[in-house]
């Protein structure tokens, strides 16, 4: 190893220690954002929970109500806005590590230029079907989330609308009221699950076309596989050959 491919070792060294720092940092934050946002909406609700629940004489009062909201606002915050962008920035500097660690291989194994060439496009093109893999889960299971919580709210609905019609305190109600409060619960049931079915039927849409792309991913992957091994063949003549082949292979595949 010459004295610039040794520097440029070292280099990538230091970067490497600099990724490894930053990634702990950045699971520390995660971690506590998680560990905050879990304890702020324990409190908070369990606070509010017991107003609701028990005897406003009875109930231990540790914290006043507002606070206890501004801390379940706190909590939900941290769980769904800030521990998901800490999580990006994670997978970010994963990636990062990744290339660094690539990079270096490359550098001690003195691969040739058409090996290194190939080897840098596989790696691309493994990294591309990395962020789709990750696309892909996070898309689908937001879509499908969105779609349970619209049925589970379709089925609150009834469920408090019956309780209004049948509870001792509806007595009170007239029949008009009933028959008003019965279609608003009725007609409400029906555009909740009605958007449920949308985003369900969005769940399995974008599935189909999502697994068209990934069989694409993956035959792209395949191809630059093939590339990689025919360019550790060191005959110059045989190598091109081989390229050639796989070219027209590639070509008859599309046709």
């Amino acid at each position: 190893m010459n004295k610039e491919e040794y520097n440029k070792e070292e280099e990538l060294d230091e970067k490497k220690t600099h990724f490894l720092e930053r990634r702990k940092r950045i699971q520390r934050m995660y971690f506590l954002c998680l560990a905050m946002g879990i304890i702020f909406i324990s409190i908070g609700l369990g606070q509010l929970l017991a107003d609701i629940l028990c005897d406003a004489e009875v109930t231990l009062r540790l914290l006043p109500q507002q606070l206890c909201l501004i801390l379940l606002i706190y909590g939900v915050m941290m769980i769904c806005a800030v521990a998901p962008m800490t999580r990006a920035r994670l997978r970010s500097i994963e990636e990062e590590i990744q290339d660094n660690e690539f990079e270096i291989d490359l550098l001690r194994l003195k691969a040739t230029p058409e090996e290194s060439r190939a080897e840098k496009l596989l790696r691309m093109n493994q990294l591309q079907l990395r962020r789709y893999y990750d696309l892909n889960l996070s898309q689908n299971s937001w879509i499908f989330v969105v779609g349970i919580v619209c049925i589970l709210l379709g089925v609150g609905i009834i469920g408090v609308t019956v309780y209004l019609l049948t509870s001792p305190g509806s007595a009170a109600f007239e029949l008009e009221e009933k028959v008003v409060l019965g279609l608003l619960g009725a007609v409400g049931t029906i555009l909740t699950d009605y958007v449920a079915a949308i985003y369900l039927k969005m769940h399995s849409t974008t599935s189909e076309s999502l697994n068209t792309f990934h069989s694409k991913l993956v035959s792209t992957n395949t191809l630059f596989l093939a590339n990689l091994i025919a360019s550790r063949i060191d005959d110059d003549d045989k190598r091109e050959d081989t390229l050639s082949k796989l070219a027209m292979s590639v070509l008859g595949r599309a046709e």
